[in-house]
């Protein structure tokens, strides 16, 4: 019979603790570093293209933290908010679609939030329509 060690205090520490919530002002600059490495966002995957992204995430890494006002993160947090941002984005796409093709033309759909609309305007393959 295998015996469970009890939980301590000191067990817990060693757990990650979560990190401060990102301020949009730290999202915006994440979105502004990210333009100049389009590389990160290319679909291939062999070795040479894995090693450039590789590269330009460690520099987008650099960059953002050389920032003053800004909570120091690594490459996995960055890589883990911007997955993140362009999934909203891809939901807030969706929705103010679907407001507009509504019977009557729609037309009154909220508009989409600023960062939302920057995520588009910089993959804009990633929102095409895909056509019949």
């Amino acid at each position: 019979m295998d015996v469970i060690p009890e939980l301590s205090a000191s067990h817990m520490e060693d757990d990650k603790m979560r990190g401060k919530n990102y301020t949009a002002y730290e999202k915006e600059l994440l979105l502004e570093i990210l333009k100049r490495y389009p590389i990160i966002e290319d679909k291939g995957n062999d070795n040479s293209i894995n090693n450039k992204k590789k590269e330009a995430w460690d520099r987008v890494t650099t960059e953002y933290n050389s920032h003053k006002n800004v909570a120091k993160r690594d490459k996995a947090n960055l890589k883990s908010l911007w997955k993140n941002l362009k999934i909203k984005a891809k939901k807030d796409h969706a929705r103010h679609k679907k407001e507009m093709l509504k019977t009557g033309g729609g037309g009154t759909a909220e508009p989409m939030d600023k960062m939302s609309e920057g995520i588009i305007d910089l993959l804009p393959n990633q929102f095409a329509a895909i056509e019949n």
